[in-house]
């Protein structure tokens, strides 16, 4: 295994061999280490028929030959463990079931299969007491999409439908290219399902290890009522350990007899606390079983990074998904990366960057990607290449980050880079000192309104509620992050199980810690609280802090020596490596900071992205700066890499900028125009402008018709996306009114020639400007601008200002590099002459433009040398 980038490379459509071969290619030019082979909606090749295997064995065999990865996705879609549906079709006893709960009044015609009285919760048959009577009802209902993940019979069955299959078709690929099956959003209960998770298996092991029937104490899983602690313990550890043991854990076991790694993860593990209850319990026990700890960061992002400002995040935060939950982002990374350092080899595996929407820019990526490495993740997995965008498989969680981005070589090379920091943190050992301890008796707090919001308590709440302990558990990971004190996370029973002391320190797996962090308000289990005494009693040292104080964090110890404004919103991650402090920082302030550090003797202050270094001693020279989204690692001097003169980086604040102007600027490709939902439209052409193609789905099919004419000929695809076929119109459109027909109403339409779009009016041409290009009668462009300037004798740093997009540099027709989000800067003297310089920055737009049809900002707003 090695760190770096393996996207989920979404099987959808008509796979052919051809375009899996070409789109392979891609995936090994774009910089990436493998991929995540993953049926996906949209495939129109059967699940797991012989036509699949051909192909996914073809697949095989060109990533083998150029030297790729294949991770093998488990599922026909998501959540895995279904085969496509068939669990639940061959055996409809293994559906997945759960108790809804309400109150409500009694019904002998129909009763439920739990009744409790409303008022002394005592059970009662519907059939005897008097209809209405008021009750709490719990109503026993299936979850079709999804199998009983408590029972070993389910777990069986899925992998001889699906792990099995494989085995008998590519079994010879295994380990080579094979080397990890990746499981999605597994859980003992749906993410789409609201109530108590039930299964017969459930309740009668509840029954054999308790004495009663799991039925018994329903109303104190939902109610605060005397019990309730004990009740819920018993039976959210015993659900855990079940789906762990029946359904995961056979799975596990399968991958290893087979020579491959087990990687995925939970559905919901983005938490709020009270959704991962009902879900999975606690997350960390599940990352123990996997061979590679695996999150997912859909639902984690913060707009503007302020990760190190705002513990959770809410629907303002987020790109995408607007409803009034929240998320834990710290919280997710930091417990995989736990677990990866200690009990796994330090493999952390992560769906990254995940529907963020057509018109995520780059601006958000670069940093994004760079505060996911930081918190740990070293396995990356962009959501996602899609094979295809077309029939309606655009809308399937976008975007794609594959070759439908105009910006796609750009991101390549940032995928290298990302590679290259991914494996500079995995030098040495993570440094911490401090662990946090997350309490597994949070599940005590767990009540029936945190199960169902439409659930109404008739008891007060007994204790700190899940949201309140998320915030408060939250802002505590933040605060430690905020001091730049190392720390990871280790839970409660796991941690009482498998830690021991020594020599004043507390080794948890293979490592130690000298101090520990609790939360009060929420009790640790009677084990944890006697291993903690007995470290104070030895020296150790336990910090048990009220929610909201943290003032003792103070007294402990910084990763790095760190100060300055703001600083606190520099993300720091620091590793041991043969006697040194290394570090990597990241500015997520938002704004331009001038950090301090002191360091004993001598360093490197080294740049991952640029890969060059300046020599440092003792401290970071006085006018150094790091600008929004900057990064950079303290390194040791025998570090090998390119030392350069410290003014020649981007680092230095005191710098004289030279404004450029540009001398020409120019689209790369025809402008386009996109109809949206349409069969059929018109449009204007004025005098001077012209259209030479039209692009849509399944052209040959359309009975496509220019002013009453068909067209004149086919085209080759449209870059973005072979599903859209092209045909020339240059003859058959003429200036003034015009008309496009179809015999079926498409997705989009596209015009293609040398015009500006104003509208259904398709202007002449006109001399483009700086600023952005989407609102300069370019709205739906896909491609790039080329703006070229000139410049005389050598400098040392090209600046832009973009409006959006991504740029690719060239000084003197040679590369000098790629801009791709923050910072904007970007190390050009090795690249310039000393006399004249021509300079060309091509600046690509997303996809969103023509994909969606909505304008989203792109082009070059400033450019400036120093």
């Amino acid at each position: 295994m090695k760190p770096g980038v393996y996207p989920f490379w979404f099987w959808n459509g008509v796979q052919e061999e051809a375009h899996i071969t070409e789109q392979l290619e891609a995936i090994k030019t774009g910089g990436c280490r493998g991929a995540v082979l993953h049926s996906r909606t949209g495939n129109k090749i059967p699940y797991l028929s012989d036509r699949w295997f051909e192909l996914f064995s073809h697949a095989c065999k060109c990533a083998k030959r150029l030297g790729l990865t294949v991770w093998l996705y488990d599922e026909d879609g998501y959540p895995s463990g279904n085969a496509s549906g068939r669990v639940q079709k061959e055996r409809p006893d293994l559906r997945q079931k759960r108790l809804d709960f309400a109150y409500g009044p009694t019904d002998p015609d129909a009763p439920c299969f739990a009744a409790f009285d409303a008022a002394t919760y005592e059970r009662i048959d519907e059939t005897a007491v008097p209809r209405g009577t008021p009750a709490l009802r719990f109503t026993q209902r299936f979850f079709n999409s999804h199998v009983d993940t408590f029972s070993r019979e389910a777990a069986d069955l899925f992998i001889s439908l699906t792990h099995e299959e494989y085995a008998k078709h590519i079994g010879e690929f295994f380990g080579d290219p094979i080397e990890v099956v990746y499981t999605d959003d597994e859980s003992y209960q749906s993410c789409a399902t609201q109530g108590v998770p039930w299964s017969e298996i459930l309740d009668a092991e509840y029954a054999r290890r308790h004495g009663q029937p799991l039925a018994s104490i329903l109303p104190q899983l939902v109610e605060d009522m005397p019990g309730s602690s004990e009740a819920r313990m018993r039976f959210y550890s015993l659900a855990r350990e079940l789906f762990l043991k029946n359904f995961i854990r056979p799975q596990v076991e399968w991958c290893k007899s087979h020579g491959l790694a087990y990687a995925g993860h939970l559905c919901g593990d983005e938490g709020p606390t009270h959704s991962a209850i009902a879900r999975f319990g606690t997350a960390m026990p599940y990352l123990m079983v996997e061979d590679i700890p695996s999150i997912d960061d859909y639902l984690c992002e913060i707009k503007d990074h302020a990760y190190l400002r705002i513990p959770l995040n809410t629907a303002d935060h987020r790109f995408v998904c607007k409803d009034k939950r929240y998320f834990c982002p710290l919280q997710i990374y930091k417990g995989a990366s736990s677990v990866a350092n200690q009990f796994k080899d330090g493999f952390v595996s992560a769906e990254n960057i995940t529907f963020l929407g057509w018109g995520i820019q780059p601006s958000f990526l670069e940093t994004q990607m760079l505060f996911e490495l930081a918190m740990g993740v070293n396995l990356i997995t962009p959501h996602a290449y899609y094979y295809t965008i077309g029939d309606r498989t655009k809308h399937d969680c976008p975007p794609s980050y594959f070759t439908h981005q105009p910006f796609y070589g750009i991101f390549g090379k940032r995928c290298d880079s990302w590679t290259r920091v991914a494996e500079l943190l995995m030098r040495g050992s993570y440094h911490a000192d401090c662990l946090v301890i997350f309490p597994d008796r949070i599940v005590e707090s767990e009540t029936g309104n945190d199960i169902d919001r439409r659930f109404e308590l008739r008891h007060p709440r007994e204790r700190m509620t899940p949201d309140e302990f998320d915030l408060h558990f939250n802002t505590l990971l933040m605060q430690l992050a905020r001091r730049h004190v190392g720390y990871e996370m280790g839970e409660d029973s796991i941690f009482a199980e498998k830690s021991e002391l020594r020599d004043g320190e507390i080794a948890f797996g293979k490592r130690s810690y000298k101090t520990i962090v609790c939360l009060s308000g929420v009790a640790m289990t009677s084990d944890t609280a006697r291993l903690l005494e007995k470290f104070k009693s030895s020296g150790g040292r336990v910090l048990t802090l009220p929610p909201g104080e943290y003032d003792a964090l103070k007294d402990l110890e910084a990763d790095i020596q760190l100060s300055g404004e703001g600083c606190e919103e520099i993300l720091v991650h620091a590793r041991n490596n043969n006697g040194f402090r290394e570090a990597f920082m990241i500015n997520l302030s938002g704004r331009t900071l001038a950090p301090k550090v002191a360091v004993d003797g001598d360093f490197l202050v080294y740049n991952p992205i640029d890969e060059v270094a300046f020599k440092a001693s003792g401290a970071l020279p006085s006018d150094f700066a790091l600008e929004r989204g900057g990064y950079c690692m303290i390194m040791p001097t025998d570090f090998e890499c390119e030392i350069v003169p410290y003014e020649t980086t981007a680092y230095p604040a005191k710098r004289k900028w030279n404004s450029l102007l540009p001398s020409s600027i120019k689209p790369m490709r025809p402008n386009t125009a996109a109809f949206p939902k349409t069969s059929g439209f018109a449009f204007e052409l004025e005098e001077g402008a012209s259209v030479t193609a039209i692009y849509t789905e399944y052209l040959g099919e359309s009975g496509l018709k220019v002013n009453g004419a068909a067209p004149d000929g086919p085209l080759p695809h449209h870059p973005c996306d072979f599903c859209f076929e092209g045909v020339a119109v240059s003859t058959l459109c003429h200036t003034g009114s015009n008309r496009v027909t179809l015999d079926s109403v498409r997705d989009m339409v596209y015009l293609e020639g040398d015009f500006m779009v104003d509208g259904a009016i398709l202007r002449a041409p006109r001399e483009l400007g700086l600023g952005d290009l989407s609102q300069a009668r370019m709205p739906h462009y896909w491609g790039g601008v080329e703006y070229a300037f000139e410049f005389g004798g050598r400098r040392e740093l090209l600046r832009l200002d973009l409006a959006g997009g991504a740029a690719d540099i060239f000084i003197n027709g040679k590369s000098a590099g790629v801009i791709f989000g923050e910072p904007s800067t970007l190390r050009i003297g090795d690249a310039c002459a000393d006399g004249r310089n021509e300079v060309a920055v091509r600046v690509y737009s997303t996809a969103a433009n023509f994909v969606t049809g909505q304008p989203t900002p792109f082009g070059l707003l400033a450019a400036e040398v120093s």
